[in-house]
């Protein structure tokens, strides 16, 4: 059985409150994923819902039947797809190239086409998991060329970062998380044509979103060192950290200027 340990927070120089576990228990969680991972293909097939084309929130029995559809699993399985081809050769392809092989094969396209056709894509939750998938997937030609997916685009571009707004901004630092990822996506696999309009719009709200995660980081570094139980938001930490890593590595070279990345967030910390 796997050991769990709850240690004060103080003996590790954290703030109290959290809870920690020892290596014993992190390695053998490491294991169990590694074991998941080498049947992912096996597990999750069993999710899928033909008549749907998307993946359930429980494993579906009857393939001809129709199953309530999860929006945000069937996201997560393509990511898996995605992150893991090799596992997938053969089970998952763009479309069918038999028509025998209908419902037998997990078409991609035919997954693209069912989350466009879906009006949460304009959601504020389901919104930039959406786009960041079909970015990642589908051709820049059938999501240009498709309404719902532009409009969704539009939608992530209003809700982009201010710095008018500052410490308040409109969105929690979670779902800032997640419209940065969309950006990126969007921006690296070439959805939208080179000195488009829109593409200026993606990589400007991606760099305020960087200047703004700078700030954040520094802020919640200085309240964790001055031991300020009251301001410290290790979710604003780390949600911070992660867009910070992401716009710093993943956007095109020359997006980031000297100011931007480091005087220009200086100088929010600052104010």
């Amino acid at each position: 059985s796997w050991t769990r340990r709850t240690t004060p927070n103080v003996e590790r120089g954290a703030l109290p409150g959290g809870v920690e576990h020892d290596f014993e228990y992190l390695e053998q969680l490491n294991q169990r994923l590694e074991r998941l991972s080498g049947r992912e293909q096996e597990v999750m097939s069993a999710f899928w819902c033909p008549p749907t084309n998307t993946f359930a929130n429980h494993p579906v029995l009857n393939k001809n039947t129709k199953h309530q559809i999860s929006i945000t699993t069937t996201c997560n399985a393509l990511l898996a797809v995605l992150a893991n081809p090799e596992n997938w050769k053969g089970s998952a392809q763009w479309e069918e190239t038999d028509e025998n092989a209908v419902g037998e094969t997990i078409s991609l396209k035919r997954i693209c086409m069912e989350l466009l056709s879906h009006d949460c894509i304009k959601g504020p939750f389901h919104n930039p998991a959406m786009i960041s998938v079909l970015s990642r997937i589908a051709p820049s030609s059938l999501l240009l060329s498709n309404k719902s997916f532009m409009d969704a685009l539009e939608i992530l571009l209003q809700r982009r970062a201010r710095l008018s707004s500052h410490r308040w901004q409109g969105a929690s630092t979670y779902f800032r998380c997640l419209n940065t990822r969309a950006l990126l996506d969007v921006i690296e696999n070439g959805i939208l044509p080179p000195d488009s309009d829109l593409l200026h719009r993606a990589k400007f709200a991606a760099e305020r979103a960087h200047m703004i995660a700078f700030d954040d980081l520094c802020r919640q570094l200085a309240f964790r060192q001055a031991e300020d139980r009251q301001n410290f938001d290790i979710v604003v930490l780390v949600f911070s950290l992660i867009m910070y890593v992401q716009t710093i590595s993943r956007l095109p070279a020359g997006t980031l200027d000297s100011q931007t990345s480091s005087a220009g967030s200086a100088k929010l910390v600052t104010a």
